[in-house]
């Protein structure tokens, strides 16, 4: 079968965007209909930005099953990405370009976030939610501020497991142990780039029974359409601070402490995933410092499970872990 069929035009959606931290930033809101059981905020990982967690395809969007569950759900394009401002810097090639979105800047960004889902819905707490690299930067922020994070949800997480894979598509040559020098301050993903990645976890090459070609396209369009140099290119900008984190966690090397996580805490990992590894999702959960802790592991998915078709069995293991914190 084909890796993607034909496009689709994205039809609208009752997402309500917000511009936060001095206006750099682009926060993303679904409202539940009744009174909210709680806030959510969701951080996407290296790539793909906030429409991860809300494409404009019935059902695969997060963000609005949560708000139909009644809780108030949110998701940031940190800084650098999707509809959040772009540093002149990123206009440069990349190589002219300084280190963008590093895990600290993420951090900060967070916060920002943070403070103002706080302030908008009214709420003391909330439960935070990050996937792939954005597991890690979630991870730490809930170590760093328990007060205000009452659960966490940490979806295709990684954390210190060695990737060879990995190791080596992001090592210098003539030193493995070091990054490579020529990535730059950001990257070009196309959509090829997305399915040559997508495409190593899907068994026998079944690629339109694991995922629906137009959500597929729904998702890059998005991240093209927020791009403003990207429909030139065919392709959208992503900072690389992140790849240098990235880098540490795939040769072994953790950032955070799992036993500094005290809030309840949920672990989903697509079974066919091969960035967050199954050795990553184990790591986390034996060394969890709260006994509350839930490990959903997704049949028939992988490391973009939030855009195939058993999105709805990750959306139950969110729904199902808020309910039990509400």
């Amino acid at each position: 079968m084909s890796r993607l069929a034909h496009p689709i035009d994205a039809t609208g959606t009752a997402t309500v965007f917000h511009r936060i931290g001095e206006g750099s930033l682009s926060l993303r809101e679904r409202r539940p209909s009744s009174t909210p059981r709680g806030a959510v905020l969701y951080i996407h990982g290296a790539t793909v930005g906030s429409v991860f967690y809300d494409l404009p395809i019935s059902g695969y969007s997060l963000l609005e099953a949560g708000a139909d569950a009644g809780w108030w759900s949110f998701a940031l394009d940190l800084g650098g990405y999707g509809r959040s401002e772009r540093p002149v810097s990123m206009s440069a090639p990349p190589q002219s370009c300084p280190l963008l979105c590093t895990g600290e800047d993420a951090l900060r960004d967070i916060g920002v976030a943070a403070a103002f889902v706080l302030r908008h819905t009214g709420q003391d707490h909330i439960t935070l939610a990050g996937s792939s690299w954005g597991s890690l930067t979630t991870a730490r922020f809930a170590i760093q501020h328990p007060d205000i994070v009452r659960q966490l949800i940490l979806m295709s997480p990684l954390f210190g497991a060695r990737n060879p894979s990995w190791q080596q598509a992001l090592a210098t040559a003539a030193d493995p142990g070091r990054l490579r020098d020529d990535l730059g301050g950001y990257r070009w993903t196309s959509l090829n780039d997305i399915l040559d990645r997508w495409d190593p976890e899907v068994p026998n090459g079944d690629f339109e029974r694991r995922r629906d070609p137009a959500v597929v396209r729904a998702m890059f369009d998005a991240e093209v359409a927020a791009d403003p140099m990207a429909a030139a290119v065919g392709a959208f900008r992503s900072p690389n601070g992140t790849l240098h984190e990235l880098f540490e966690v795939f040769n072994g090397r953790s950032l955070y402490r799992p036993e500094s996580i005290q809030m309840p805490c949920l672990l989903v990992r697509g079974a066919h995933d091969l960035t967050a590894t199954e050795a990553d999702a184990a790591q986390i959960h034996a060394r969890l410092g709260t006994h509350d802790k839930t490990w959903v592991t997704i049949p028939d998915a992988g490391h973009f499970m939030q855009a195939e078709r058993n999105a709805p069995r990750l959306h139950s293991a969110v729904l199902q872990f808020l309910r039990r914190g509400s």
